[in-house]
């Protein structure tokens, strides 16, 4: 079984009923470019409790594809189970209220691409744009994955834990993998953060060619720069980060070892007890004072330490000076 199928995802579901040759093998270059090859990726898995529940997207899958003698299945029963698989994406895209169910502004038209084998299937969503053609589905020049218009996933038969999702959207809820797929992701911040720190601080998380770089120590403290002032954390916002990048020709690879997927996720929220465990500092200013920052690079960046002329100076927040002032006082 080797099935290819494209949807248009706007105000309702409109299936491209019939592929041409052309129209197929442009999907498959899509399919091609970005799942399966794409190292950077989030883990995610079907939640317990869903796991026996038909309503589930894979689990359904599971029961009414996958788990059927390929004999025994005909066009029609297939065409029935993609099409779920579309109106689900649907509803979760909109929005209902006293005036109808409307599209999420925040979330874009676009066109859903599946591939079903008799072991998995593939999802990929794409938002309209110059970057493919909407009538042949070729590659436009130019196209990449460092964009928010592109969204992925995997299923595989029996598989409910061990789930590959892409998805570039930072500034709108994770509505792909969690309210569409119903899924949960398998590492918690607290994993990820750790796992990150560790690879920063060993080096592991670099291309080894770039540490031979006398730039390197620089470009390492960019990237602590940015895990302690940062809250949330992707690899495309941390390359961001490095100034100089550009400037030594400098691409991801080049920079980073972007096969993330078996040790920790492309982007998650950065666990702030461990980031302040990480960076955390004790002063001692004399026998009788200690100061300590919970997160000093942090503190440093934003100007509240200095030393000079024998004097070590504190910056003090607008409103914590009355206080401060109070306290003092009680110490005469």
């Amino acid at each position: 079984m080797n099935i290819y199928r494209a949807y248009d995802i706007g105000n309702t579901v409109i299936p491209r009923n019939t592929l041409t040759n052309a129209q197929t093998q442009n999907i498959q270059a899509i399919f091609n470019k970005f799942v399966n090859v794409n190292k950077r990726l989030v883990k995610y898995s079907v939640p317990t409790a869903n796991q026996n529940d038909i309503h589930h997207l894979l689990v359904r899958l599971n029961t009414k594809i996958f788990s059927v003698d390929e004999d025994k299945l005909d066009n029609t029963t297939i065409d029935s189970e993609l099409l779920i698989i579309a109106d689900r994406l649907l509803e979760s895209e909109t929005t209902k209220s006293s005036d109808g169910t409307k599209r999420s502004q925040s979330i874009k038209e676009g066109l859903l691409f599946l591939h079903l084998t008799n072991a998995e299937v593939k999802i990929v969503k794409l938002e309209t744009s110059e970057l493919i053609d909407v009538k042949s589905f070729a590659i436009q020049r130019g196209f990449g994955t460092s964009k928010e218009y592109l969204k992925t996933a995997v299923f595989k038969k029996d598989n409910f834990h061990d789930i590959d999702v892409m998805d570039k959207s930072t500034n709108i809820a994770k509505y792909w993998a969690e309210k569409f797929l119903g899924l949960q992701r398998i590492r918690t911040n607290q994993d990820n953060t750790k796992t990150v720190i560790d690879k920063i601080d060993d080096n592991t998380i670099f291309n080894p060619s770039l540490t031979k770089l006398d730039e390197f120590p620089d470009i390492k403290d960019q990237v602590l720069n940015f895990i302690a002032s940062k809250k949330d954390f992707s690899m495309d916002s941390l390359f961001a980060s490095i100034s100089n990048a550009q400037k030594l020709n400098l691409d991801m690879s080049s920079v980073f070892i972007e096969d993330n997927a078996n040790s920790y996720d492309d982007s998650f929220s950065l666990d702030q007890k461990i980031i302040n465990n990480r960076f955390k500092k004790t002063f001692v200013i004399s026998d009788s004072i200690t100061v300590q920052s919970q997160n000093l690079r942090k503190d440093l960046k934003d100007g509240y330490f200095s030393v000079k002329g024998g004097f070590f100076r504190i910056k003090i927040d607008d409103d914590k000076e009355e206080q401060l002032k109070l306290d003092i006082g009680e110490g005469n």
